[in-house]
């Protein structure tokens, strides 16, 4: 049912800001993001393309194999509400690419 829901908000969007932190910790010490969430990232990059998923990533967090695509939004653990200000910019700047790209 998750699923369904993250799917049907991905559509309805132009955009995916999905949050990346690291909650499972592994017995070699490494600490990763829920498997659930690194999917999303995956639905929204084949939905809305790569230029259209943002990753707000915790420091320390696993990062998986292919992110370097994407944009990152990195913070230290507990300060994800000093993200603010870089995301809307970010938001900002991929408003103004799509009104580039449709005039």
């Amino acid at each position: 049912m998750t699923l369904a829901v993250v799917e049907q908000m991905v559509s309805r969007s132009t955009v995916a800001v999905v949050v990346m932190t690291g909650v499972d910790v592994l017995k070699d010490g490494r600490v990763m993001a829920r498997q659930n969430v690194v999917h999303e990232i995956g639905l929204a990059q084949g939905l809305l393309g790569i230029a259209n998923t943002i990753v707000l990533l915790e420091n320390g967090t696993e990062e998986f194999t292919n992110i370097q695509g994407l944009t990152q939004v990195r913070f230290a653990s507990g300060e994800i509400h000093r993200t603010k200000r870089e995301v809307l910019a970010t938001l900002a700047n991929h408003a103004r690419r799509r009104g580039h790209q449709q005039s």
